[in-house]
């Protein structure tokens, strides 16, 4: 009868998080559709003005969700729902390298043109694939060592391998840090010293090998 190990190798590598996202919420009650198609096609508008001032391709801002819907509100009564105009709701999301005074100059344009969005921004490394083919590497060498570690401990040698099952582990993985509030300043803000050195992007990988133990 064959005799067989199998262990599991685990690996986490990281990396700076060069990469900045930035979404923007966007969303207003307006009369009629088409004043809430026009006012939010301004406010896109008004967002890609603002990446463009900060040195960025006016392009790199993508509207992530688009709708338009009835606003509806509560009657005098209470208990029914009439319509009072239109919502509109969109997402706008830049995304571009991470470079100091980027960020300020992002929230400050969007502030003097007193748009008042709900931001949010993270971070991540440029090159997510790179990362992962290194903590995959990783935690295949890690489980080698493991196996030889333990099968040369017992006065036997390691064979050939026979089979590898990779798990997937995107789902434990928590993003890079998140930052998000209501952009809806006073005038006299100022992001000239707003600065955020964000934590290392990291991924991890999980992979179960099976050898052969020789004599």
């Amino acid at each position: 009868m064959e005799r067989t190990i199998t262990v599991t190798g685990f690996a986490k590598v990281s990396a700076p998080a060069d990469t900045v996202f930035v979404s923007f919420t966007l969303n207003e009650v307006k009369d009629t559709y088409k004043e809430a198609l026009s006012e939010l096609v301004k406010r896109t508008e008004k967002v890609k003005d603002v990446a463009e001032k900060a040195g960025l391709d006016r392009d790199i801002a993508k509207n992530v969700t688009f709708n338009i819907t009835q606003n509806l509100i509560k009657d005098k009564s209470g208990k029914n729902y009439i319509q009072s105009g239109y919502r509109y709701e969109s997402v706008v999301r830049l995304e571009f390298p991470q470079e100091e005074g980027r960020i300020a100059s992002i929230l400050s344009g969007i502030t003097d043109l007193k748009l008042t969005p709900k931001i949010n921004f993270g971070f991540r490394h440029s090159d997510i694939e790179s990362l992962k083919q290194r903590a995959l590497s990783e935690a295949v060498k890690n489980a080698m060592l493991k196996a030889r570690c333990i099968v040369e401990s017992a006065g036997a040698k390691l064979g050939p391998l026979q089979s590898v099952n990779r798990r997937d582990v995107d789902d434990w993985k928590v993003d890079s840090v998140n930052y998000s509030a209501c952009a809806k300043y006073s005038g006299d803000v100022s992001f000239d010293d707003f600065d955020i050195n964000p934590e290392d992007d990291y991924e991890s990988e999980s992979v179960t090998l099976t050898w052969l133990i020789e004599d």
